[in-house]
This record gives C-alpha cells, structure tokens and sequence, in this order.
C-alpha cells in the first residue's frame, strides 16, 4: 500500500516539474513561477472583478487596523497620567474613539488610493494624481456630514495638504530634470 502511495507522489512530482537538458544527463527543475500581470490577464471579466475587489478590501482592512492600532496606542500612552483621576475605563474609551478617528481617515486614504490606482490604466508608479484624488475623495467623505459644501470644502482642503506635502517631499526630485548638453532645468 505504501508503495502505491509513494507511486503516486512521485507521479505528482514529476507532472509539477519540467524537465530541463544538460549536456550529461536531465534534471528536474520547477515550474516557472507566474508574474501577477501574466495571472490577472488569465481572468475572466468576474474574476477581475473579484480580485480587485479582494485586493482593495485586504489592502484597506490592513490600513484601518494598523492606524486604529497606532491611535489607541498613542491616546492611551497620553491618557496614562488621567487614570487616577478619570479610571482606566474612561482612557479606554477615550483611546478608543481616537483609535477609531485614525482608523477611518487611514481607511478612506487607503480605500481611494488603492481603488484609483486600480481602475486607471496602466498609471505612473508615484504618479501625484493617484494621491490627490484619494485625499479629495476621503476629504469629502470624512464632511460627508457636513452636507455637499462642506464635502466641497473637504475635498479641497485635502488635496491641498497632499499637494504640498507632495510638492514638499517629493518635489524637488520632479522639478530639476536633466538635459541633452548636461544642464538642469525646471520642468
């Protein structure tokens, strides 16, 4: 009987690795490993769907969890000198809401950001588009109870701040660029 079985692996094994020539004699090696393009142009329309709709989500859930995280742990190491006065119930809630606070702009950062770069074609990697989208669209939902000026209102703030903060950081590398005699110039 194990022999049987130990067949069958060995069948299994065989039919999973491709036969490569050398010059003496054949080796086994794996199988090449897919890149993901190769795999997402192998979807059908549905699975496109459901995979950019995974990847989103996943991509989102680990934002808002790691921010909550991070904004709970901060509000409580602040709160820590409140426990005596206020009790340690009272800075749990309060780590809570600020938890919760961080976790939800991460969320609608993250949610945007990675929607957009999903449905534009074929994006520059840093492209600065991706992020001022985002940040309008999370501004406006973070005003959403604001009512539409204030969503307006939002948006622009929003991507304002990702704008100069991009301009800031990322800026100087956009502006100087090289030309053919060896000068820079700005763009």
């Amino acid at each position: 009987m194990n022999g049987v079985k130990q067949l069958q692996n060995s069948a299994q094994v065989e039919t999973m690795c491709i036969p490569t020539s050398t010059s003496t004699s054949t080796k086994l090696s794996p199988p090449p490993n897919p890149d993901l393009q190769s795999i997402r142009s192998q979807l059908t329309p549905i699975g496109k769907v459901v995979a950019t709709t995974f990847e989103v989500g996943l991509e989102t859930l680990v934002s808002y969890v790691g921010s909550y995280t991070i904004g709970y742990g901060f509000s409580t190491l602040t709160g820590i000198t409140k426990v005596k006065s206020q009790g340690i119930k009272s800075v749990h809630n309060l780590a809570r809401v600020s938890g919760h606070s961080w976790g939800k702009i991460a969320l609608y950062f993250t949610f945007f950001g990675s929607a957009v770069k999903q449905f534009r074609p074929d994006p520059p990697p840093n492209d600065p588009w991706n992020s001022l989208c985002s940040s309008c669209a999370a501004g406006a939902m973070l005003s959403k109870g604001e009512g539409p000026r204030g969503m307006v209102k939002g948006c622009v703030s929003y991507a304002g701040i990702t704008y100069a903060f991009d301009r800031m950081f990322r800026g100087e590398e956009e502006e100087v660029e090289g030309t053919a005699d060896g000068s820079k110039k700005r763009k």
